[in-house]
Formats: structure tokens, C-alpha cells, sequence
């Protein structure tokens, strides 16, 4: 049996090796320790919740996400890319 953390993050860094390694936690920080900027509307869902793409500068790397607001708060960012 694995033994995972006890938590959930969104994106890249939520892969794990067999040994229950976070293998990408040095390269991309999980969505929730990074400040997010809300850039272009991508979709409406419904008229609660709605897509944008997302942007975030950590230690001088630009990370791009796309995240879901719903009634205007940020729920989760997903997708997450370095941007060079």
C-alpha cells in the first residue's frame, strides 16, 4: 500500500512515483502556494461558475493555468505549465 499525503493539490506536482514520491515538487508548486492572477475568460459554465486562464511568478519562473471561479472565488487551477 501507498502511503500518500493526506491532502489534494491540483496540477502537475500531484503525480507520484510507486514509492509515493512527489516527482515534480521541486519543478512546479502545488496550485495553492502560488498567487494566482485571472487573465482572459476561456468559458462559461453556468452562470455561476466560469473559466480564465491564470497566471503566477514564482522565484522568477511564470507558471499558466487554466482555473474555475464559481460565484467569483477561485476554486482550483489545473493544467499547470511553465511558461518561459
Amino acid at each position: 500500500m501507498l502511503n500518500l499525503p493526506n491532502h489534494m493539490t491540483i496540477g502537475p506536482a500531484d503525480d507520484y512515483d510507486a514509492n509515493g514520491t512527489d516527482w515534480d515538487a521541486d519543478r512546479i508548486p502545488r496550485w495553492t502556494d502560488l498567487e494566482w492572477e485571472r487573465g482572459d475568460l476561456l468559458d462559461t459554465i453556468d452562470e455561476y461558475d466560469k473559466t480564465y486562464i491564470m497566471t503566477a511568478e514564482c522565484n522568477g519562473i511564470t507558471y499558466e493555468g487554466t482555473g474555475v471561479y464559481s460565484c467569483e472565488e477561485l476554486i482550483e487551477v489545473t493544467d499547470i505549465e511553465i511558461k518561459r
